[in-house]
C-alpha cells in the first residue's frame, strides 16, 4: 500500500526528509484531485459532493472526538485568529494576565496572541528552551508558570523545530486543577522561568457584537468562558503531531485544537481542521459572517426558494462546531481529497506511523553519537525528549567553531538531493512511512563528511 501510494518517494535519487514541511501527496489522492479538477471543466456533468461531513467523522475518530466538535479553517493562523477574536471580547479577561507560549514556537500559534495582548493589556510569556544537555523537559518549565494569573496556554504537541515533545498530559493537569478566578492574586512570573513581554495599553473592545435575529437586535449574554470556570484556556496546535503521533482530546481536555492538513495528514494545501470544545459552541462566533453556517442553509433548495426575508437572512447558527465553518460552498476539489487522505491515515494509524519513524529516529541518533570533531567532541546535538517523526539536529559548539553551521549544512545536503528544512539554526529531519534505513545512512554519511578532519577547515 505504501509503495503504491508513494512511488515518487524514490524519484530522481532524492532522499525526502521534509514531511514536517509538506508531505508527499499519495497517488490515489492525486488522482482524485485531478478528476475533481476535470469535472470543474464540465460542471453540468456533476462535481464531487460535499465531503465535509466525512471529514468531521474521520478527523473526529483520529483525535477521539464526536464529529459535532469539528470545524474547518483556511489555515491554523486563521483558526487561532478566531480564538483570539473571541477572547478579545471576553469581559472577564483581566489586564496583566499571562499568555504562555514556547521559545521559537510556530508563528501561527504566537502572532494572534501578540495582537490579543495589545488589545487587552496581557503579558506574552515565552518559555525558554531547556538545555539540550540536561534532563529538563518543556513541561518542567511550563507547569510552574501556570497559575491563577494565566489567561491562555497555547502550545504545540511537538515543537516544530526540534521535534521535542511537550507533555500535554502534565500541562492539562496543571490547567484543570486551578481554582476560581475570584481567588486569583497577582503573582509575578519567575524571571528564571520565562521571558515576559507586556503589551502596550489599549482600551478593551466592546464585550460582544450585536447579533441580529428575527428582525431584532440581541446582545449575547456574557460567555461562560474558562475564566469564570477557574482556569486558563487551553489551545493546542497539533499540526506537527496529529496523523504521526496519537493525540486524544477526550484525555487532554483542551478547548481548541488545530491541525493544518498538508503535513502529516497527507493532504493538499488550504485547510486546517479544528476541534472546538462543546462548551464554547453556544458562546463564540467565527471570524466570517455568512449564510453557510446558519441553520437551514444546507437544504438543497435554500437558494432556489429565496431565503432572505424582510429582516435579512436566517441568522440562527447551526448546531455544534459548524457555527465556525468558513464562508463559501464546500470546496469540491480539496475537501474530497482531504476526506480520502484521512481515510488512509486512519488505515495506517498514528501508532504504526510513530513506531516506524521512532525506529529510524533511534538509528539516526545512535549514528550521530558516533560522529566526533577532530578534538573528540560531539559534532551534533539533539533534544533528548524528541519524538519519533521529527529530529532536530544542531551543529555542536565545537563544530560551529570549525565553521560548520546549520545554514551551510542545509545547502550542502540540498546539493546532494537530501531534502530537509533548516529551522531556528538547526536541521529538521522528519521521517514518515516512505522513509527507511537507507535514507538514514545517506544522511549520516553526508553529516559525517561535513566534519573537518584534524588540522583541516570546514569544507562547507
Amino acid at each position: 500500500l505504501i509503495e503504491g501510494e508513494f512511488a515518487s518517494a524514490r524519484a530522481d535519487g532524492v532522499v525526502y526528509l521534509n514531511t514536517a514541511g509538506m508531505s508527499l501527496l499519495p497517488n490515489s489522492i492525486l488522482a482524485l484531485g485531478e478528476d475533481a479538477l476535470r469535472r470543474k471543466a464540465t460542471p453540468w456533468k456533476g462535481l464531487y459532493g460535499d465531503a465535509s461531513g466525512l471529514i468531521r467523522e474521520r478527523y473526529g475518530k483520529l483525535i477521539n472526538s464526536p464529529p459535532t466538535n469539528i470545524t474547518f479553517s483556511q489555515s491554523t493562523a486563521h483558526a487561532m485568529s478566531m480564538v483570539a477574536h473571541n477572547l478579545a471580547a471576553e469581559p472577564s479577561l483581566r489586564p496583566n494576565s499571562k499568555v504562555i507560549v514556547l521559545a521559537q514556537q510556530m508563528a501561527s500559534n504566537v502572532v494572534p496572541w501578540q495582537r490579543l495582548c495589545r488589545l487587552r493589556q496581557l503579558r506574552l510569556v515565552v518559555i525558554p528552551e531547556p538545555p539540550l544537555d540536561s534532563a529538563e523537559s518543556w513541561a518542567d518549565r511550563i507547569v510552574p508558570v501556570i497559575d491563577g494569573d494565566t489567561a491562555l496556554v497555547a502550545l504545540p504537541a511537538v515543537h516544530w523545530c526540534t521535534g521535542a515533545r511537550v507533555d500535554l498530559t502534565r500541562v492539562s493537569a496543571a490547567i484543570h486543577r486551578l481554582g476560581s478566578p475570584s481567588s486569583r492574586a497577582a503573582s509575578p512570573t519567575s524571571p528564571a522561568a520565562a521571558t515576559t513581554h507586556t503589551a502596550s495599553t489599549a482600551p478593551p473592545p466592546a464585550a460582544h457584537e450585536a447579533d441580529q435575529s428575527a428582525g431584532s437586535i440581541r446582545r449575547s449574554p456574557p460567555s461562560a468562558t474558562s475564566f469564570s470556570r477557574g482556569r486558563p484556556l487551553f489551545v493546542i496546535d497539533g499540526t506537527q503531531s496529529i496523523g504521526a503521533d496519537p493525540l486524544d482530546v477526550a484525555a487532554l481536555k483542551p478547548d481548541v485544537v488545530t491541525c493544518s492538513v498538508q503535513k502529516w495528514l497527507c493532504s493538499p494545501y488550504g485547510a486546517s481542521l479544528v476541534y472546538v470544545a462543546p462548551w464554547l459552541h453556544g458562546q463564540w462566533v467565527g471570524l466570517e459572517h455568512h449564510e453557510r453556517n446558519r441553520a437551514g442553509s444546507d437544504h438543497p433548495d435554500y437558494d432556489a426558494v429565496g431565503a432572505m426575508g424582510a429582516t435579512g437572512y436566517p441568522d440562527v447558527y447551526m448546531d455544534g462546531a459548524r457555527r465556525f465553518d468558513p464562508a463559501g460552498r464546500p470546496n469540491p476539489v480539496t475537501l474530497p481529497m482531504i476526506a480520502a487522505a484521512l481515510g488512509l491515515v486512519l488505515k495506517w494509524t498514528p501508532e504504526a506511523v510513530q513506531r516506524h519513524c521512532a525506529g529510524l529516529a533511534g538509528l539516526l541518533r545512535t549514528e550521530l553519537g558516533s560522529i566526533r570533531t577532530a578534538d573528540g567532541h560531539l559534532a551534533y546535538v539533539w533534544d533528548p525528549h524528541g519524538c519519533g517523526h521529527i529530529v532536530g539536529i544542531r551543529p555542536s559548539a565545537a563544530l560551529q567553531r570549525a565553521g560548520v553551521t546549520a545554514l551551510t549544512l542545509g545547502k550542502e545536503l540540498a546539493a546532494q538531493s537530501i531534502v530537509l528544512s533548516v529551522r531556528a539554526m538547526g536541521l529538521r529531519v522528519s521521517f514518515w512511512l516512505y522513509n527507511d534505513a537507507e535514507d538514514v545512512a545517506r544522511l549520516v554519511k553526508a553529516l559525517r563528511a561535513a566534519v573537518p578532519t584534524h588540522g583541516a577547515t570546514a569544507r562547507l
